[in-house]
């Protein structure tokens, strides 16, 4: 719908008759004096100063106050100041929703429109569904691993009949640093109810939508605190799901209200785009996104939406990191995996970890890092090391020992390397050692437990770093994983 600026009749005797007692003119006829600025004079900057000396008097006249800030709004776009436009978009919105024809004015205006959960499609996703991303970087080098996985949840509460569990593994890489979310939505609304998020090293957080607010604890702290939140505000973990679930279609656009004051603003540019991934060629639904605060840009994305019944998040790029789809598992892993595409060697991972690469390559004096699919308690991380000055078939392996206890550890706080652990064993017609360092990482007492085997002119070192407490019965499924490498 096409809302276009009609000035009132008298608008042409402005400038001559209404003010010629000197009298202080009435709102409307202040109104009237503004809108003949802007549109018959075209002087912009007089215009927006009379809107916003109305707006300053906004207790005399509401209706008048609208109008003229939904006029303001098309002023400030008309001059380019679209930050201020938008800011005054979120003040007509809270203050003047009840005058709905000149918020639809302005939204107009500004290309929005108000989203509502009735949009919502049916979840496109199955029970069990598992996604896994590569996090890159633009420079292509693997930034971070992550893996999602759907979970059906029925009966979730008296009033909520369904919702949906999404949990979320994320591996960075070159790091170590490792977090695990969990966030449960309402399958009708897609409105959290809670939500968690831990890391290797921390408690974490947890949050809890309430009516109202968003209570949020932080578990490290042992403090709480809460946002104001709207009927349909959005948590922004759960903002691309909300995307596989719009109605998209060429030229679709909404604007998604978040908690904090954040909006999305989302367009679908394109409805039929090819991309190819890791995972495979799409067809899909080119979206962009403008992230507001307070109706000012705040951050920008792109994002990519197979165009069939599984609404798949293909591609997502913000800043300058992307997530590219590497593989889709509608199955739940209950088996053991083995890779057999890895350099030199193949590996099998037990169920529950983190195990779906499409490439599974370890090159030269790089490392690959693998990551608990269902628990955040270990960070592991496998190395080949090319070492062809060395002969380790006929070495002897406490030089190893020796090698890698001289690597600098000042990263870990308190490293000290148990000498009654060095362990020498054989795997097949290999050398192998293992052997355990003790470390404080932040506050917390970890166990660095390393396996070496070596492989001429190679050495593959296996870094396992998990909390102390609970070691030994976690060492058999390290173990397993070591003793299942094929060379």
């Amino acid at each position: 719908m096409k809302y276009s600026w009609i000035p009132l009749a008298t608008t042409l005797l402005l400038s001559s008759a209404a003010f010629a007692d000197n009298k202080t003119p009435t709102l409307g006829q202040q109104l009237e004096q503004a809108i003949y600025a802007e549109e018959t004079l075209g002087e912009l900057d007089k215009a927006a100063v009379l809107y916003e000396a109305i707006i300053q008097q906004e207790l005399s006249n509401k209706s008048i106050t609208a109008e003229a800030l939904a006029r303001l709004i098309e002023c400030q776009k008309k001059q380019g100041n679209i930050e201020a436009a938008r800011t005054n978009f979120q003040k007509i919105k809270a203050e003047y929703a009840e005058h709905t024809s000149w918020v639809k004015a302005a939204e107009v205006t500004l290309g929005l429109s108000t989203f509502s959960e009735q949009d919502l499609l049916p979840v496109p996703w199955v029970d069990g569904e598992a996604l896994a991303y590569n996090k890159l970087a633009f420079n292509k080098n693997l930034n971070s691993y992550a893996f999602q996985v759907k979970k059906r949840l029925p009966k979730y509460s008296s009033e909520i009949d369904i919702a949906w569990s999404t949990e979320l593994s994320l591996f960075t890489v070159s790091n170590q640093h490792q977090e695990y979310w969990q966030y449960i939505a309402d399958e009708k609304t897609n409105h959290l109810l809670v939500s968690d998020v831990k890391t290797l090293h921390h408690k974490g957080k947890q949050f809890i939508a309430q009516d109202g607010s968003l209570m949020i604890k932080d578990l490290d702290q042992n403090t709480e605190y809460s946002f104001p939140k709207g009927k349909y505000d959005y948590d922004q973990g759960i903002v691309n799901d909300v995307i596989r679930r719009l109605p998209l279609a060429e030229n679709y656009q909404t604007t998604l209200p978040l908690f904090q004051n954040i909006q999305a603003s989302i367009k679908v540019v394109a409805s039929n785009e090819k991309v190819e991934v890791p995972a495979g060629k799409f067809n899909a639904y080119h979206v962009k996104i403008d992230f507001l605060a307070n109706g000012a840009p705040a951050a920008f994305a792109e994002a990519w939406i197979s165009n069939d019944e599984n609404r798949y998040l293909v591609k997502y790029v913000i800043g300058d990191m992307r997530d590219e789809l590497a593989a889709v598992l509608t199955n739940k892993i209950d088996s053991p995996r083995t890779h057999t595409d890895a350099k030199g060697f193949s590996i099998t991972l037990p169920a529950t970890w983190f195990a779906v690469y499409n490439n599974f390559t370890t090159p030269k004096d790089g490392g690959t890092h693998l990551q608990p699919l269902k628990t955040f308690e270990t960070g592991a991380d496998i190395q080949v090391l090319n070492r062809p000055d060395v002969d380790w078939k006929n070495g002897n392996m406490d030089m190893v020992v020796e090698h890698i206890n001289s690597w600098d550890y000042g990263w870990l706080k308190s490293y000290k390397h148990r000498e009654d652990s060095v362990e020498h064993f054989e795997l097949g017609e290999l050398q192998a050692v293992r052997l355990k360092a003790d470390v404080v990482f932040n506050k917390e007492h970890m166990t660095l437990y390393r396996v070496v085997i070596a492989h001429h002119p190679d050495f593959v070192l296996f870094n396992f770093m998990t909390p102390t407490e609970g070691f030994e019965d976690r060492k058999p499924t390290y173990d397993s994983i070591v003793n299942s490498l094929e060379f």
